[in-house]
């Protein structure tokens, strides 16, 4: 059925009515439940209620588009929940509150973004101090200084209630862990600091400061570069903490500090302790000290053993055993053996240098020399064990102040023992002397030797002149005999004990004596403590022989 309203031709059919050209319509326009406005060839758009739900729907090609310079949703109450403005904001509401808003540098969010019940943050607008909250209270967050103020730090909480920083990056990209300062290590906060130059500071009171932990295998736990280029490493090798470099280092053991090469494993002979020219001060030991240079020799001091080719060789002092070859020998002091090459078996103490004042074992063995403080030797034991004390040539007995003690199993015109002074004049030998003082000695003159025993008057006292010496001097039986050990020569002279009955000062020992293992301790007699005797016997047979020629 067609028709016309005003001029606007009109097409009723039992379903609807078609409306061709514009129609103003004066009042409401309703549609009943599930009724639709629809627009569109291809009923693209579709507006309605549905019974329960008002619906806008979309289905054709093309977008669904909302025009205006000022586009808004708002609630039944006119709450807003979104606007949109041309070039400005566009702005999610939440009862009526700002929620969400674009702005021209990107977002601003107000409260908590959320997803599936996990708190991902709270940011802060401008104005207020606020943070990225990570735990849904205030407890865990990261937040700044002062927000919107410039050279901030970032600032890192956890803990309960409102939480408590624990690492924060400042404003000048140093990471802090535990401390706000960048230098801890300048004072007593703890803490670590990762700086931005690349230093890193490790703080921490009454506790391992750094634990680092390498698993499995052996090899470098913190490794050291110059400019790129490794210059060192510390690490364990067999288990064992080890320092080393790219060619040596050393390692630690239960009890032993070992030179390693420059992987970390024990090498003998590679390390050096100290310079020549850049020494260590000193050294304090409780135990004993080991320095070995090929087999079984001991150098120690600058060039001691310098060029030395032989074995068991010890050198204490400054070029000791400089050029030694030979093996065997040891030389303290300064210089000591320098010049001994190829002599073996030598004892220097002393600056003596194997060739000095008269004496040269430089290629000889088997010598004991000290020597004084210029090298001078002072006592020597030649290869036979022959002494000299202020001579350098134990059998040599010319006129020269000297001790010898010459040893030899052969017979020869020297002398056991040399005793000797240069001097003429009366001359003190030898000196004895027991806990109350001197009580003998031996001088010489120009020409004879006295053996002296103590006699001053002033160690005497009980002095008596009238006594009776013929009657005790008739008790000695002086007697003709020869020594078990020397068959061949009779002698004159006395049994020990007897004399000792009557003069017992000119006898020591016991008759019979033997020590505690049952070994015989021989008598002694020092036939010159009869002098006395004698003479007062004399004296007393002269008295008599006066006598009967005055009768």
């Amino acid at each position: 059925m067609a028709g016309y309203i005003g001029s606007k031709a009109v097409n009723l059919s039992t379903t609807g009515a078609d409306i061709n050209g514009n129609a103003n319509i004066d009042g409401d326009l309703s549609f009943r439940d599930n009724d639709k406005a629809i627009f569109g060839a291809g009923s693209d758009l579709q507006i309605y209620h549905d019974g329960n739900h008002s619906r806008i729907t979309d289905s054709g090609t093309g977008n669904l588009r909302l025009r205006g310079s000022n586009v808004g949703m708002e609630s039944n109450a006119g709450h807003d929940i979104f606007t949109g403005i041309e070039g400005g904001a566009a702005t999610i509401y939440h009862n009526n509150a700002a929620k969400l808003a674009t702005t021209s540098t990107g977002v601003d969010i107000t409260g908590v973004l959320s997803s599936d019940n996990a708190a991902l943050g709270n940011f802060v607008y401008a104005g207020e101090s606020g943070g990225l909250y990570l735990d849904g209270g205030y407890s865990t967050r990261i937040t700044s200084t002062s927000y919107g103020a410039a050279n901030q730090s970032m600032l890192f909480y956890t803990g309960t209630g409102s939480g408590s920083e624990r690492m924060r990056i400042d404003s000048s990209g140093n990471l802090l862990v535990g401390t706000t300062s960048s230098t801890p290590h300048t004072g007593t906060s703890t803490g670590v600091a990762i700086r931005n130059d690349g230093g890193v500071f490790f703080t921490r009171a009454n506790a391992d400061v750094l634990n680092v932990n390498r698993t499995t295998s052996d090899g470098a736990i913190a490794q050291f570069r110059k400019d790129g280029t490794v210059v060192g490493s510390i690490g364990t090798n067999s288990g064992r903490f080890a320092i080393y470099g790219t060619d040596r280092g050393i390692r630690f053991t239960a009890s032993e500090l070992m030179p390693t090469n420059g992987s970390g494993t024990a090498t003998d002979d590679i390390l050096s302790v100290g310079h020549p020219s850049y020494r260590f001060k000193d050294l304090h030991l409780s135990g004993s000290i080991e320095i070995e240079n090929g087999t079984g020799n001991v150098g120690v001091g600058k060039n001691a053993l310098a060029v030395n080719t032989a074995d068991y060789n010890t050198a204490v002092g400054w070029y000791a055993g400089n050029a030694v070859t030979g093996g065997y020998n040891t030389f303290v002091g300064a210089y000591s053996g320098g010049l001994v090459s190829s002599g073996t078996n030598n004892t220097i103490l002393g600056r003596f240098s194997g060739n000095q004042s008269g004496l040269d074992i430089r290629t000889s063995s088997n010598n004991i020399v000290l020597s004084d403080g210029d090298g001078n030797p002072r006592v020597v034991v030649n290869n036979v064990g022959s002494v000299a004390m202020g001579a350098t040539d134990p059998t040599r007995h010319g006129q020269t102040t000297k001790v010898l003690a010459y040893n030899s199993s052969t017979t020869t015109t020297d002398f056991a023992l040399h005793v000797g002074r240069v001097g003429t004049g009366t001359e003190n030998q030898i000196c004895i002397t027991n806990g109350f003082g001197k009580v003998g000695s031996v001088t010489t003159s120009g020409t004879s030797t006295a053996y002296n025993t103590s006699s001053d008057h002033r160690l005497k006292e009980n002095v008596s002149y009238t006594w009776d010496a013929t009657t005790r001097l008739k008790q000695l039986k002086p007697a003709r005999f020869n020594f078990i050990a020397d068959a061949d020569t009779t002698v004159d002279g006395f049994l020990a004990h007897e004399a000792q009955a009557v003069v017992p000062e000119a006898v020591h020992g016991t008759k019979d004596e033997v020590d505690a293992d049952g070994n015989a301790v021989m008598q002694g007699i020092d036939q010159a403590k009869l002098v006395p005797l004698l003479v007062k016997t004399i004296q007393e047979l002269e008295a008599r022989i006066t006598a009967l020629e005055n009768a």
